[in-house]
C-alpha cells in the first residue's frame, strides 16, 4: 500500500522516516509529507496535504503523527474524492489536549501556534474512510493516551513510549503493519 506519513508539531518529517523504513519492510511504499510546522495557519498546511493527496493513484494510507492526525482529518475534509484505505494517527489530540490547552491560554498562541486550537479542543472526527485505528504512548505526557482516542468507536492500542518514541519503536511499525494487513492490532 502507497503510504503518506504527516509529522506533528515542531517535529521534522524525518522523524518518520524510521517508521517508514519498518512499513517498507512490510512491502509498503511510503513519503513523509513535510510542512513548516511551526508557521500558521493550519488550514494552509491542511490544503497543501489535500492538494497532495488529490495528485496520488489509487487507494492511500495515511499515518498522522500529533498534529499530523489532526491535519489529515482537516484534508480529508477538503478532499473528499480521495481513495483511502486506512488512516492512523499515532498520539493524536481527537479529544483534545490537556498540555495543548494550557498553550492556548498563553496570550498570542493561537496567532504563532499553527494547530493550537484544534490540538487544544479536539476535533469532531470526520466519518471514517477506509480502516482507522489510533495509537497512544502510556507515558506520554503531551497527549495522554485517552486525549488520543477516536470520539467513534475504533481499533485503540497504547504502547508503553512517550511522544516521539511512539514513532521511533519497533513495536509502533509492526502494530501498524498488522493493521494495515487485517484492520485490528491482536
Amino acid at each position: 500500500m502507497q503510504l503518506i506519513l504527516v509529522h506533528g508539531y515542531l517535529a521534522p518529517a524525518a522523524l518518520l522516516w524510521p517508521l517508514g523504513r519498518r512499513l517498507a519492510q512490510h512491502g509498503h511504499t511510503y513519503e513523509l509529507f513535510d510542512y513548516p510546522s511551526r508557521l500558521p495557519p493550519f488550514e494552509r498546511h491542511a490544503a497543501a496535504l489535500a492538494d497532495r493527496l488529490r495528485r496520488l493513484e489509487g487507494p492511500v494510507g495515511l499515518i498522522g503523527h500529533s498534529m499530523g492526525g489532526l491535519m489529515i482529518h482537516r484534508a480529508l475534509e477538503l478532499a473528499p474524492e480521495v481513495d483511502v484505505a486506512a488512516q492512523v494517527f499515532l498520539a493524536t489530540p481527537h479529544r483534545g489536549a490537556a498540555s495543548v490547552h494550557w498553550l492556548a491560554r498563553l496570550p498570542g498562541a493561537r496567532r504563532v501556534a499553527t494547530g493550537v486550537a484544534p490540538g487544544a479542543f479536539g476535533i469532531d472526527a470526520p466519518a471514517p474512510r477506509g480502516r482507522v485505528a489510533a495509537i497512544a504512548g502510556a507515558r506520554d505526557a503531551m497527549v495522554r493516551p485517552g486525549e488520543a482516542a477516536l470520539t467513534r468507536p475504533a481499533p485503540f492500542l497504547s504502547l508503553p513510549f512517550g511522544h516521539n518514541e511512539l514513532v521511533l519503536r519497533n513495536a509502533t511499525a509492526q502494530a501498524i503493519a498488522r493493521f494495515l494487513a487485517c484492520g485490528e492490532f491482536d
